[in-house]
């Protein structure tokens, strides 16, 4: 895959954090990385693109990681001289965490327990916001937190960088090499409903197998365009609790005061694209700029 061609077609926002992500992997200093980002957004995708190709990546997936000294102590070995990727971070148990933060405190760029004798970059990846991870204690304790979290990484999704859904979309169709025609009755709904594409990727991943799958059926353009959006709200858009801030009720005593914030904040953005249009024309009717809102 050529990497040049493929970071000249990113949107500006994804483009930076890429250079950025480029860069920590190559030199990282000893440092621990965390990739932020919705699901769909590219964050392993990318580690494994940008990573050093003299190195292993040892993926741990956080959920159904063990709380033992000794299984942290294997993986530090299967890494050692590579890179150690914890997924979906904001998962691990408290007790993994506190084990963790004994391993990985270091003074000389080495990890381990009894003894520090393993070199690696650990690379973590959350779904979460900063917010979420750094000001509360809901997922990870702070000072767990502060030794993964010297460097940091955070890819847009489709409601931050809406603007090249359409390249996003050609270049998913063109990932597939089908053989039935680009279906470009489909481009002015995707500008308009990119704010509503939680999957990201996965959902244009759908979106095209869906299209193609109809074509292939014999159907005409127009038949399948109905098809397809009827389909995909109804089975296979990925749903909105995928997201961080989206819950079944927007308010529980269960929540921080962050994350229902976030929430609502997030509810408006959908909600002044929906009406207006864009943000820019929503801002002018709410009064508040639509760089803020693009933020949210």
């Amino acid at each position: 895959m050529n990497l040049e061609k493929l970071l000249s077609n990113q949107p500006k926002k994804r483009k930076e954090q890429i250079e950025l992500l480029k860069w920590y992997l190559l030199n990282p200093g000893g440092f621990c990385l965390l990739v932020l980002g919705d699901r769909g957004t590219g964050k392993k995708f990318w580690i494994n693109q940008l990573k050093d190709d003299d190195k292993v990546l040892t993926i741990v997936n956080a959920k159904i990681s063990e709380s033992s000294y000794d299984y942290w102590e294997t993986q530090f070995k299967k890494a050692h001289q590579g890179y150690l990727l914890l997924e979906d971070i904001e998962l691990l148990d408290k007790q993994s965490q506190a084990i963790l933060f004994d391993g990985l405190g270091t003074e000389d760029g080495t990890f381990g327990f009894s003894e520090k004798k393993y070199e690696f970059q650990l690379i973590s990846t959350s779904t979460k916001s900063i917010k979420s991870l750094r000001d509360t204690e809901k997922y990870l304790t702070h000072r767990f937190f502060d030794r993964i979290g010297q460097l940091i990484v955070s890819f847009p999704n489709f409601s931050e960088s809406s603007n090249r859904i359409l390249n996003d979309f050609k270049s998913t169709w063109k990932k597939f090499k089908f053989e039935t025609e680009y279906p470009k009755l489909i481009e002015p709904w995707l500008g308009e409903t990119a704010h509503k594409l939680y999957g990201n990727f996965r959902d244009l991943d759908k979106l095209c197998i869906i299209w193609n799958n109809y074509q292939l059926m014999g159907k005409s353009e127009e038949e399948i365009f109905k098809l397809v959006k009827e389909d995909f709200n109804k089975f296979y858009r990925f749903p909105e609790t995928a997201t961080e801030h989206i819950y079944k009720s927007p308010f529980s005593r269960d929540k921080t005061y962050q994350d229902m914030l976030d929430h609502f904040k997030l509810k408006l953005k959908d909600w002044a694209k929906s009406e207006f249009g864009s943000l820019r024309k929503a801002s002018e009717s709410l009064g508040i700029s639509h760089r803020t809102m693009e933020r949210w």
